[in-house]
């Protein structure tokens, strides 16, 4: 697809007519999972990331920042690398989270009066004390 077919899209979305996305997907959305695998190594991820951008190409042309792209496969493709390496960081983030060792829920009070207990949440405004009570 050369510049001018993109572009003639891309103006087709920014004006309303959605299905002007349908010819970019086709040029492009297997060459985005290709492009999204080097960096996630999952075909299934790879795919989301290279929706992902498909979704995040529509959004900016409907934007009121949409300006005319000289250079569409390089847009295409440094838009994918960035959604893939976003998500990568995004998962990292959940397997750190997921590698947290689960904390057993206090069920007595070990040594502490619960009078004492009760008294110091009185104290507590709304907000504090729900989340004390938890």
């Amino acid at each position: 697809m050369d510049k001018e077919a993109f572009n003639n899209c891309m103006a087709r979305v920014h004006n309303g007519d959605i299905s002007g996305i349908e010819p970019i997907y086709d040029e492009y959305y297997e060459k985005l999972v290709i492009t999204a695998k080097q960096i996630l190594k999952d075909r299934g991820s790879s795919e989301d990331a290279a929706s992902d951008t498909i979704l995040k190409i529509i959004e900016y042309a409907k934007s009121k920042d949409y300006v005319y792209i000289n250079r569409p496969g390089a847009f295409m493709y440094v838009s994918a690398r960035n959604t893939a390496l976003d998500k990568q960081r995004k998962d990292k983030r959940i397997m750190q989270i997921d590698e947290l060792p689960e904390v057993a829920a206090v069920t007595e009070l070990d040594g502490i009066d619960r009078v004492t207990v009760n008294q110091f949440m009185e104290t507590l405004d709304e907000r504090r004390r729900r989340i004390g009570e938890m």
